[in-house]
């Protein structure tokens, strides 16, 4: 049976019954307080009332009589636990245990072995034996004092004995980020737009379709990062910033990148290593790909160069906005920092900004993307259709209209005064949207819709999408450090 793990804002939380064996890296809540584990359950465990039924039967443990009410549910639960019937294991979240500082702005913490943590933004690092061990704390330059301050639950008194445990995965270490003071926060504005990846420079557009831009700068734009750790640890160092505009109900930091930047950009193509894209955490996993797994294979990726949208933090809801994606409140989120020199290296992929025409070049160039033809695709993907289609998706997420069903479709599209021809290239476009991707925001001109501005439009970030014919799960890109992940917020 699977570990039952429930995510808090703090902490983690396994529930399991008397008989199964709890993670290594958990302590067991124990308390005969009343009050504490009422507050436990109702306030840091995200099972609503009408969904603990199941959640006992899963593990096999027998429901109370008394199990119909939301106040007499809490209430048999607390009786469970202190009966030792049912138990709750608690896992700090990895940011908040102790760390040793390394290089700026990373650190290590260290957990029970050898289960792994139920992080899915963090690996354990890779020591397979006494040597490599002996070297990792060599080069942390660990003494007594801080073994015991970093691991003050366990009987480890010597760096010998450190080592001997990280060899066998009696601990495990991980690598992650540590928050330093960040600089006073600047004026804010909106915070501009979003989404793509792209680790090559790419041919300048044919056909210039950027609409008319403001050319007023921000501010300087920022030298791109030079490596995965100053990337993450840029994001992190915006956090301040962006927690004080929203505290305050106040518009988000601006991008230090102008319209005009970004329009040089599209035209002379990125050169930048590092990229963001945002993915819902339950598909951030080391199963999990850097997008979704395809019917021909492989993934398409839209994500976005670090330097546009470091102002952005790791707030989940902010980027997703700035990309012109649907921000679910409900949903937790990872960050992933892709490194494109290092996909080049591992994978077969081919990026491009996607304006319309490279757009169009890239399925007319790999047939296998999209069911619909060259032909037709150069029809609805264009400035001239793309408002039809806008009001049609919008109209069908507001219709409730089902989206995979061509004679719902249909008729919804007629409904609104569209003609035969033009519900036929709606559907059409509506196919590629599926395919690749490039949904009703969709702008063709290299930039992003960013939809956390109302009232205007506003243009984020030079999207870039990536298309990886033989994509590497994320567990497999973690350990040739291709990518680093973190929780978004």
């Amino acid at each position: 049976m699977l570990p039952l793990i429930i995510q808090s804002h703090f902490e983690h939380y396994q529930v399991l019954s008397q008989w199964q064996a709890a993670v290594s890296c958990g302590e067991r809540v124990t308390s005969h307080d009343d009050s504490l584990l009422f507050s436990i359950i109702t306030r840091e465990l995200t099972i609503a009332a009408d969904e603990w039924c199941g959640v006992l039967m899963r593990l096999g443990v027998s429901i109370p009589p008394n199990f119909f009410h939301a106040h007499s549910i809490y209430h048999e639960l607390v009786q469970l636990l202190q009966r030792g019937e049912l138990r709750l294991v608690k896992i700090p979240r990895l940011e908040r245990l102790p760390a040793i500082a390394a290089e700026k702005g990373w650190g290590y913490c260290f957990t029970r072995g050898p289960d792994r943590h139920p992080s899915l933004s963090y690996s354990p690092v890779n020591i397979d034996s006494l040597q490599a061990a002996s070297t990792f704390l060599d080069v942390l330059n660990m003494s007594e004092h801080d073994i015991s301050r970093l691991l003050p639950l366990t009987r480890v008194v010597t760096r010998a004995d450190l080592a001997e445990l990280l060899a066998n995965h009696s601990i495990l270490a991980y690598k992650i980020p540590v928050t330093t003071a960040a600089p006073a926060p600047k004026p804010v504005e909106y915070l501009p737009a979003t989404a793509a990846d792209r680790p090559v420079p790419l041919a300048p557009e044919t056909k210039k379709s950027t609409p008319a831009l403001n050319p007023e700068k921000q501010a300087t734009p920022k030298a791109p990062p030079k490596t995965i750790e100053e990337s993450a640890q840029r994001l992190i160092d915006a956090g301040p910033a962006v927690r004080a505009a929203k505290a305050n109900n106040k518009p988000l930091p601006p991008s230090s990148y102008s319209l005009a930047d970004k329009q040089a950009v599209i035209e002379s193509g990125t050169t930048e290593r590092f990229m963001v894209r945002v993915i819902p955490a339950g598909h951030a996993g080391d199963e999990g790909y850097v997008a979704q797994k395809r019917e021909h294979g492989g993934t398409i990726a839209w994500m976005a160069p670090l330097s546009m949208v470091e102002h952005g933090d790791t707030d989940a809801e902010a980027l997703l906005k700035a990309f012109g994606t649907r921000h679910d409140p409900g949903t937790t989120y990872t960050v992933l920092i892709i490194d494109t020199h290092k996909m080049n290296e591992l994978a077969d992929v081919k990026t491009i900004i996607p304006t319309n025409a490279n757009l169009q070049k890239l399925m007319a160039d790999n047939p296998q993307i999209t069911k619909v033809k060259p032909e037709i695709t150069k029809q609805v993907l264009n400035e001239d259709f793309a408002p039809k289609y806008y009001k049609f998706a919008k109209g069908m997420s507001k219709a409730g209209t089902v989206q995979k069903d061509v004679k719902e479709m249909e008729g919804f599209a007629q409904s609104q005064g569209f003609s035969k021809e033009e519900t036929d290239s709606l559907i059409a476009r509506h196919q590629l949207a599926r395919d690749v991707s490039a949904w009703e925001e969709f702008t063709g001109n290299g930039m992003t819709l960013d939809t956390n501005t109302e009232g205007k439009t506003a243009y984020g970030p030079v999207e870039l999408v990536m298309l990886d014919k033989s994509p590497k799960t994320l567990g497999e890109l973690k350990q040739q450090n291709a990518i680093l992940s973190l929780p978004a917020n």
